[in-house]
């Protein structure tokens, strides 16, 4: 638009915020309409996140379904870009589920026929959502009975695209909600392009959870959650809420809960199937309990990737600027990771100097991590220059491994200053290395009197290394080849 926000909308109550976002109240100067605008810091997007949102901006611009969250106006301006959509104000749909004291079946089916209804017209378009759940579906007002539960408005279009022809791979979306042909196409890297059927895995996810107040797919780790969903392993057990509930709802449920895409319901197709016909007015005590356990631990909320995975798209961030090749193994440690990563160990991966001056830029952000396993991944005396210049202020590292890596003297000298400046770290593998004896023999010294807790301070100026001394010319020069 040529025009600016604040021609047309007054700012109001600041509602939220993100990284590089705000969200505030606004209303429109010409008919008092109140909304929200997502004001976005363009100085702090990069290029690939811009071209993510612009993808979302033109998604929005499609969808004008009453049960889609609707987007009113979009100014790019120079500094900022501002998303004008619409306010719901009733919160998401699960929160106000467990305030009910009562809630059926019947109002369950009614919930997900409209979010049926907003999938259908979307995949009429070739339109796929990719991250739908429970914090994803809005009321549009604070319901007083368990009848206001059903007027739900679908949110976040940040993975939304219209499906190209070739199909989908990028790996996207939160883990207990995930489709299995997703993992395999974009984690994995074994299946075949998907499409707007991940959707309908989602919706039978949710449906499930919303029956019995638990999901379907749990593991004690990310990576057993997974395998499970890949494997497609679940249960209807009968000695828990499932044996109150309808045959209908299971069956539904099972038609989505489907490992091969195209024998899975379609949104239309699932709109047709008869529990969302018969209406069963089973009541669901139990399963509100369920929930509610489930809701107040915010389990949805753990384990975000994709985009939302901080980690690795930091790390695929990091690649592009160097000009490097994700290294796959790294980005599924980062996807599989339940919490934030505290060691770090690439021994079994080859990620050579180049891919590791990117990792190690990631480091350099990663505040929590303790151990560094580089071995065998050719690192040479730039990277081993660039790691010390990110650890000798590291907060928490305390072990770094650089063992069958082939690194010169300088490097030993580089390494030796940097255990003298930062003595947090206590631990350091070089078996394997260029390094002569005397310096593995002073290197070994000053990780003794780290470990014994003695300050730089207090390390005989004789014995100090000059950094000054670690010139372009000597790291080039004292370069080695592998052995």
């Amino acid at each position: 638009m040529s025009s600016l926000f604040e021609d047309d909308y007054l700012i109001g109550d600041k509602l939220g915020a993100g990284h590089y976002s705000e969200v505030f109240r606004c209303t429109k100067k010409a008919t008092n309409e109140v909304f929200a605008v997502k004001v976005i810091n363009k100085t702090k997007l990069t290029p690939k996140q811009m071209q993510d949102i612009m993808t979302e901006v033109t998604t929005m611009k499609m969808l004008t379904y009453p049960n889609l969250v609707q987007m009113k106006a979009f100014y790019d301006e120079t500094s900022r870009l501002c998303i004008v959509i619409e306010l719901i104000a009733g919160g998401e749909v699960f929160q106000q589920i467990v305030k009910q004291k009562h809630f059926s079946e019947k109002i369950a089916a009614r919930l997900i026929a409209n979010l049926l209804g907003a999938l259908s017209y979307m995949h009429s378009l070739k339109v796929v959502h990719r991250d739908l759940k429970p914090e994803n579906l809005l009321l549009t007002e604070t319901p007083e009975t368990e009848e206001g539960l059903v007027n739900i408005k679908v949110a976040d279009f940040g993975f939304s695209e219209v499906v190209p022809p070739e199909g989908l791979t990028k790996c996207c979306g939160t883990p207990l909600y995930i489709a299995p042909e997703v993992l395999n196409a974009g984690l994995y890297k074994t299946g075949a392009p998907y499409g707007v059927s991940c959707d309908m895995w989602s919706v039978g996810v949710i449906t499930y959870l919303v029956l019995c107040g638990y999901p379907p797919f749990r593991g004690k780790t990310t990576t057993e959650q997974f395998q499970k969903v890949v494997d497609g392993v679940y249960s209807f057990p009968a000695n828990k809420m499932w044996a109150q509930i309808s045959d209908e709802a299971k069956d539904f449920v099972s038609r989505l809960l489907v490992l091969d895409p195209t024998a899975r319901l379609t949104a239309a197709g699932a709109l047709e199937h008869s529990w969302l016909k018969t209406h069963t007015n089973v009541h669901l005590t139990e399963s509100i309990e369920e929930l509610r356990s489930f809701t107040a631990l915010k389990q949805w909320k753990k384990g975000i990737f994709g985009l939302n995975a901080l980690t690795r798209i930091s790390y695929l961030t990091k690649c592009t600027s160097r000009g490097v090749k994700p290294n796959t193994d790294i980005e599924r440690l980062f996807v599989e990771s339940n919490t934030e990563l505290t060691d770090l160990d690439l021994s079994l991966n080859y990620v050579g100097a180049k891919g590791l001056m990117a990792v190690l830029d990631w480091v350099e952000e990663n505040q929590r991590l303790e151990k560094i396993v580089l071995g065998s991944n050719g690192a040479n005396n730039a990277v081993v220059e660039r790691l010390c210049a990110v650890l000798r202020k590291h907060p928490a590292v305390t072990s770094v491994d650089l063992s069958n890596n082939a690194i010169s003297h300088i490097a030993g000298r580089m390494l030796l200053h940097l255990i003298q400046m930062n003595s947090k770290i206590t631990e350091m593998k070089l078996e394997g290395t260029q390094l002569m004896p005397p310096m593995l023999k002073r290197i070994t010294a000053q990780l003794e009197r780290n470990r014994k807790g003695h300050k730089p301070e207090e390390i005989p100026p004789s014995e100090l290394v000059d950094a000054s001394e670690f010139t372009e010319e000597k790291l080039t020069k004292e370069e080695v080849a592998p052995k």
